[in-house]
């Protein structure tokens, strides 16, 4: 099985798939691929740099899922049983994980504002605002989208198959994702 799981900055993405990992899930990042991708490129790893390398991809190969894909094949490759998937912000990746494989879930996570803000601030990533202001403008662009921006958080969301909330503790967050894995059997 695949879970996959988007969702807006500082909602919990990564503790989702932590915790999927502490359960024996294979872990992989779109993240750290457009990371990896900005070094090859010669771009910076804050998020202007991120969201053009995410854009450059995206004018040379369109909507082709290209991460999916290069997972999917890895996945296969190791005969990995079950894989966990964080920041995945693009619905042409996610058509590309349910077109390939039936055994893929999607989770959406979402938080408030004003505590996904604190959260950000308080990690410290070149990546994360220090200004609610400067957070809130990134969170809406990237939310909503723009034409032809690798960020489609919303519509990426709203494919999801399961929706978690995480504006309590982890144990609050832990049980929703435990109710998911009961769901999905």
């Amino acid at each position: 099985m695949i879970i996959g799981v988007t969702g807006t900055i500082g909602a919990g993405k990564e503790t989702v798939v932590q915790y999927l990992k502490k359960k024996g899930f294979a872990q992989f990042s779109f993240s750290r691929m457009i990371r990896i991708e900005a070094r090859k490129m010669g771009y910076g790893m804050d998020r202007p740099s991120l969201q053009k390398v995410g854009d450059l991809l995206r004018e040379k190969y369109g909507d082709e899922g290209i991460f999916a894909k290069r997972i999917i094949e890895k996945i296969d490759k190791k005969k990995i049983e079950n894989a966990a998937i964080d920041g995945i912000r693009s619905p042409w990746e996610i058509n590309e994980f349910k077109k390939q494989r039936k055994d893929f879930y999607l989770i959406a996570v979402d938080a408030e504002q004003k505590k996904r803000f604190e959260r950000t601030s308080k990690r410290g990533r070149p990546t994360d605002s220090r200004d609610f202001e400067d957070f809130r403008k990134h969170d809406v662009k990237e939310y909503f989208g723009e034409r032809g921006a690798h960020q489609q958080i919303k519509a990426s969301m709203d494919m999801a198959d399961f929706k978690l909330m995480n504006n309590g503790t982890y144990k609050e967050l832990y049980a929703q994702i435990d109710d998911v894995l009961k769901k999905i059997g």
